[in-house]
């Protein structure tokens, strides 16, 4: 809802708080509008679930990966687009990269945990 709004009335909110002088900034509040859902979504998985259950090892794995792309991600960009647009798309591609991972792990561990907990189930039950 919010990232929606944010991308659709970009230009009136910066006009409204910071004038004409900040025009520029719209195309970068547009660019990372998802911003806060993908991390949201990472919090979600990665905090809450990942560390929370004793995952460290894989978390950092996500975090190393997710620094290796920043730089593969940045320095082309940054010769292509004006330096703050560079940064900006690489974050957000970084939000999905990491949002992404985060949750591909919660679905393959919960999988695989449910599986577990039905052999276990079943043979206490037999």
């Amino acid at each position: 809802g919010g990232s929606v709004l944010l991308l659709i009335f970009a230009p009136l909110v910066v006009r409204l708080l910071y004038g004409t002088k900040f025009a520029e900034s719209i195309v970068l509040l547009r660019i990372m509008c998802a911003t806060p859902v993908l991390q949201a979504i990472g919090v979600a998985f990665s905090t809450l679930y990942m560390l929370a259950l004793g995952h460290e090892k894989a978390w950092a794995k996500v975090i190393r990966r997710m620094t290796i792309l920043n730089f593969v991600l940045l320095f082309p960009l940054i010769f292509l687009l004006p330096a703050d647009r560079a940064v900006a798309i690489t974050q957000v591609l970084l939000d999905v990269f990491t949002a992404a991972s985060y949750y591909w792990f919660y679905r393959r561990t919960v999988h695989h945990e449910l599986q577990q907990a039905s052999v276990l189930a079943s043979t206490v039950n037999s």
